[in-house]
């Protein structure tokens, strides 16, 4: 379910019937490809508290993917006499939030804060102790990306990562994207790398069963191998340290009957107690061929 405006005689509150500035603004962002991909679901706590947990998910801003974690945000405490509106939000750089209300006999939903998507709406009465489920509308609007052949969207990564002392390759926390099945895409990996000491690191792909793809990469100091399947050789970069690296990874992906995710994957190359990182800003691109 998404953006919940129920009418007045099925609410609890009354505030929750009501379409506010904020809520517009929600439904026209819309137009510039910005609102929730997937997940986000705002709920109460299993023994209700002064908190609501979020689910993991992701939101797009204008055409960038954004991951966001799940975890807890805490609702400031009610006010002895007045009712309150809160929104709970993600900004661009999928940090996760709640904005509280003014309190006030007729409360109103707090302004959309610049740079941010509604996930939910949350209402305090008076002397509140708990949030429950009913306190509860969802503000999610689920955008769909329209699967044009020649439109790209971009995955950007909003907070770096490092592995330490492993040579395991682990899925990146940001850089995926979800493949149909009986589809193509061309894809680009952009990869700022850095390691404490002078490391080298190894990157590779991941997809949907029966998926293939042919990668090519460029990056300072690195080999540039041919990955065409999962059984591939892994790219490998060296010389790699306090002065970010670039690694550039380009190519095209297929995927046959089963659809899943399309993800990069990193590690060090020789294990080191130096943490080697992923940073920010770094970013996957991909687009549908005709």
């Amino acid at each position: 379910m998404t953006f919940d405006l129920p009418n007045y005689n099925d609410t609890t509150y009354p505030e929750q019937a009501r379409l506010y500035a904020a809520d517009l603004q929600m439904l026209t962002q819309t137009a510039s490809l910005t609102g929730t991909k997937s997940g986000l679901q705002v709920a109460a706590q299993g023994s209700p508290n002064m908190t609501v947990q979020v689910g993991s998910g992701e939101i797009y801003w204008l055409n960038s993917v954004v991951a966001v974690a799940a975890g807890n945000l805490t609702i400031t405490p009610a006010h002895a006499l007045h009712p309150r509106v809160d929104l709970v939000v993600v900004d661009l750089n999928g940090t996760k939030s709640v904005v509280a209300g003014t309190p006030a006999a007729v409360a109103t939903e707090p302004a959309l804060p610049a740079n941010s998507v509604a996930i939910a709406q949350v209402t305090i009465p008076a002397n509140d102790t708990t949030i429950s489920t009913g306190q509860i509308k969802d503000r999610r609007i689920v955008v769909q990306m329209p699967s044009v052949a020649g439109s790209s969207v971009l995955v950007r990564k909003t907070a770096v990562e490092t592995v330490t002392s492993s040579t395991v390759l682990q899925d990146d926390d940001h850089l995926r994207f979800a493949m149909s099945s009986n589809g193509r895409w061309a894809v680009k990996v952009f990869v700022w790398a850095t390691s404490a000491s002078n490391g080298a690191m190894k990157f590779f792909f991941t997809g949907p069963t029966g998926s293939t793809w042919r990668m090519t990469c460029i990056a300072t100091g690195s080999t540039a191998t041919l990955s065409s399947e999962a059984t591939g050789t892994t790219f490998q970069t060296s010389g790699i340290g306090t002065n970010p690296v670039a690694v550039l990874m380009e190519g095209v992906a297929y995927t046959g009957a089963t659809s899943g995710d399309f993800r990069l994957q990193w590690a060090q190359a020789v294990s080191n107690a130096s943490g080697h990182t992923v940073g920010i800003n770094s970013y996957l691109e991909y687009q549908p061929l005709p």
